[in-house]
């Protein structure tokens, strides 16, 4: 059974000095400081993205709580270029097989998902119910409809469906 986090304040964005060299090498800041335009490269919201989901798993304290996974957002980004690509199958498999091994044990999975435009962002939660079920719910925070999302959101529910070996609906 999946404990819920304490709620508490985020941690202040001041890093120990660690963290400061963990956050300097996941987050290569020479990338931050070349002055991307947001809606023209994917590199700057990607690096916005994994800062977010590193920031998540400190703060709430994620990888304690042991069931509960974010999955790496330029990982899932790739996973949906590759399934475009003439040699998508193969790479399918491969990315099932690394899943299923990460996922191994979840209750909680939570997927961003890209919009092949890199101003948009969604995010696909995936829980596992007390009956051993996986269901998925797609958070969009436009009111409108965002397609390329919502068709990436697609491919990743496929991904995870064969990862985690059932259905998910």
């Amino acid at each position: 059974e999946i404990k819920k986090p304490k709620l508490t304040a985020l941690k202040a964005l001041r890093f120990k000095d660690e963290e400061r060299a963990e956050a300097e090498e996941l987050f290569m800041p020479e990338e931050l400081e070349k002055g991307h335009k947001l809606g023209k490269d994917l590199s700057l919201p990607l690096i916005h993205m994994e800062m977010w989901s590193w920031l998540l798993a400190r703060d709430f304290e994620f990888n304690a709580v042991g069931r509960i996974k974010i999955l790496n957002p330029s990982k899932m980004a790739a996973s949906c270029l590759e399934m475009q690509q003439p040699d998508a199958a193969e790479q399918f498999v491969k990315h099932v097989g690394t899943l299923a091994a990460e996922l191994m044990e979840k209750k909680l999975v939570l997927v961003p998902v890209w919009g092949r435009g890199p101003d948009h962002w969604t995010l696909l939660i995936v829980r596992k119910s007390e009956e051993g079920k996986w269901a998925a719910e797609y958070k969009d925070s436009l009111s409108g409809f965002h397609k390329g999302c919502a068709e990436n959101g697609q491919k990743l529910t496929t991904l995870l469906s064969c990862a985690l070996g059932q259905d998910v609906k």
